[in-house]
């Protein structure tokens, strides 16, 4: 176990997130519900299910002040490997998990990303600490790209990418932005021909807390294209039971939410949500095959960004690839997210900017190449 003081007199600490008590478990869940910006997926009933379910190896950078948590980053240790030839600290982000935000208290941020970014630098095993899918124009970047270069060890960007969202804005945003007055018109027949065939009225339906919604969910995600390539939750059986320990977890906290389109009593599609403070992130989607042709998944999709507007949610994230161009034409947004890297105490990170740049030189040769192809 490393830990240090930092030079506010805090405690920095590695700690195995399985091992936390039921005191320090209440101070993590409530740093989660002040931080500076929402992250559900390093809140402890998300991380939690990740690792003892599906194994994640992760560990978690606490900085703390008496008992009180001021700031959490849940990170996995990566050998060295072709793609980054340096061993690595890297936030906990992968499949299931789409944002490596740090979780700071919005009271102490400059303490909190300070002491995070000393324990770092007293890491000697990782070269590098990665942190990937990371919005770095708000409070927490800010606060983290303040800490690194008081440190005087700057992040670096390693890459970066945009994916489709929404932000409250003073005038309504109209759903589906990408659509044409075709692809509206063709949704709106294909959602009265899919009630006028099922005999029923196009209902959402809130079946957050109900075991029996989660398994149908399962269920339902299991078929169709996601059972022919195995990229289902149930596809394996500790996917499964991730997302149930999951929805159980964050369901009685109030951060998990299952929408379900129906046509009077058949539902056709189920959309599950990770909520946090305002903010809401998109997490898996499902749809019967059954009636493909209706494009149910489309029709839950525009009417849940509309349920967005009426909401008092000022932030959504779709948390799809960013080459998705069906989310891209129906969120009116996007986020841009960033993967930043910083050298840790160890004399390997010393070879960081050289790689980086050697990697600036090929991407530019690429390029060229490509060009004259």
């Amino acid at each position: 176990m490393t830990e240090i003081r930092t030079r506010a007199g805090h405690r920095a600490i590695v700690l195995d997130p399985v091992a936390v008590d039921e005191a320090g478990l209440a101070a993590w869940r409530d740093l989660a519900d002040r931080a500076a910006e929402p992250n559900p997926f390093f809140r402890p009933e998300f991380l939690l299910a990740s690792v003892v379910e599906r194994h994640v190896p992760a560990e978690l950078l606490v900085v703390i002040d008496d008992d009180r948590w001021l700031a959490c980053l849940p990170v996995q240790r990566r050998p060295a490997n072709l793609r980054f030839p340096l061993p690595t600290l890297t936030a906990v982000t992968d499949l299931y998990s789409f944002s490596g935000t740090p979780l700071l208290d919005r009271d102490a941020v400059d303490a909190a990303a300070d002491g995070l970014l000393q324990l770092v630098r007293a890491e000697r095993g990782a070269a590098v600490l990665m942190i990937g899918i990371f919005e770095t124009s708000g409070v927490v970047g800010t606060a983290m790209t303040r800490a690194a270069e008081r440190a005087g060890t700057p992040f670096r960007e390693h890459s970066s990418f945009a994916r489709a969202g929404w932000w409250r804005s003073a005038e309504p945003h109209v759903p589906g932005p990408g659509f044409t007055g075709h692809d509206r018109r063709q949704m709106l027949r294909r959602a009265k021909r899919m009630s006028a065939q099922l005999g029923g009225e196009i209902t959402i339906v809130d079946r957050t807390t109900d075991p029996a919604a989660w398994e149908a969910f399962l269920a339902m995600e299991n078929t169709g294209w996601k059972a022919d390539r195995g990229t289902a939750l149930a596809s394996t059986q500790r996917d499964a039971a991730f997302f149930r320990r999951m929805c159980a977890g964050l369901s009685r906290t109030g951060q998990f939410e299952l929408l379900a389109l129906q046509v009077g009593d058949q539902t056709v599609a189920m959309e599950s949500s990770l909520i946090d403070g305002t903010s809401l992130f998109a997490y898996k989607i499902a749809f019967d095959p059954q009636y493909q042709e209706f494009s149910p998944g489309t029709i839950l999709k525009y009417r849940l960004i509309e349920r967005l507007e009426a909401s008092p949610m000022t932030m959504g994230d779709s948390c799809a690839a960013p080459d998705n161009a069906h989310m891209n034409r129906l969120w009116p947004d996007q986020r841009v997210m960033r993967t930043l890297v910083l050298p840790t105490g160890s004399p390997l990170g010393a070879l960081l900017r050289p790689l980086l740049a050697a990697r600036a030189v090929g991407r530019r040769v690429r390029d060229v190449v490509r060009r004259r192809r």
